[in-house]
Formats: structure tokens, C-alpha cells, sequence
């Protein structure tokens, strides 16, 4: 149950679930989702995983620009020795 509700909540970083980003559903506690539909076609699974990719990339990006700025501003390399 833990291990369902870590992975079905929306991240900071890229703004949806790792279950949403894999599959493309919020899955039910309970009940899977019926296979109704039949298999998904490769094309469109590819377009799917390049969207995701793309979207999950600008939120990291977001995310990590956001936290560049509560950096220590007198922050330098170590010295070399």
C-alpha cells in the first residue's frame, strides 16, 4: 500500500505521478483498470513516452532553477591542493 501511494502521488519535479509518466493512468487501489481497449499502438505509445519525457524534463529543469536559488550566495570551490 505504501509502495501504491508513493508512486500514484504527483511529484514536485516534473508534475505527475510515476505511475502517470509509465502508463498513462492513476491506477485504482482496488480495481486495475479493464483491458478493453486491446494493446496500445506503437506510435502513439511512442508519442506518449516522448511527451512525458519532454514534460518531465522541464519540470526538473524548473525544479532545479527554483532550488539554484536558495543556494548560499558566498558559496565557492574548495581550494586545489
Amino acid at each position: 500500500m505504501v509502495e501504491l501511494a508513493f508512486n500514484n502521488s504527483v511529484t514536485m519535479g516534473n508534475g505527475m505521478s510515476p505511475f502517470y509518466a509509465n502508463y498513462g493512468f492513476h491506477p485504482a487501489a482496488v480495481n486495475p483498470p479493464d483491458d478493453k481497449a486491446g494493446p496500445l499502438n506503437p506510435n502513439v505509445y511512442i508519442h506518449w513516452m516522448e511527451t512525458v519525457s519532454q514534460e518531465s524534463r522541464k519540470g526538473l529543469e524548473v525544479a532545479q532553477e527554483r532550488m539554484c536559488r536558495y543556494t548560499d550566495p558566498t558559496w565557492k570551490e574548495p581550494p586545489v591542493y
